[in-house]
């Protein structure tokens, strides 16, 4: 098994699509956030780019979670529930 990750994805980009598939909007996102609503566009443009796979499928005032961007929610959220774990248990030494 490999121990590297063979597409790089900030934590914060990730921390932007579970957010904005949460809200169901990326300006809400970003409000929550404190950040400009173009840094999680961008982020996300980018990583659908480099994922090769659309996560959002974009109206002009909504979006909707595509499938694949539903199984890299899922997942995503498992791994961060993975990191609060590893915390906790550190925390608890």
């Amino acid at each position: 098994m490999s121990t590297y990750l063979k597409t790089d994805v900030p934590f914060r980009t990730q921390q932007f699509v579970l957010l904005a598939a949460q809200v169901g909007n990326f300006h809400k996102a970003a409000r929550i956030l404190h950040v400009d609503p173009s840094v999680i566009i961008r982020s996300i443009d980018r990583l659908e780019r480099d994922l090769g796979a659309k996560i959002f499928e974009r109206g002009s005032n909504h979006f909707s979670v595509t499938e694949a961007g539903r199984l890299f929610v899922r997942e995503i959220q498992h791994a961060v529930t993975h990191v609060e774990r590893a915390c906790d248990l550190i925390r608890g030494c």
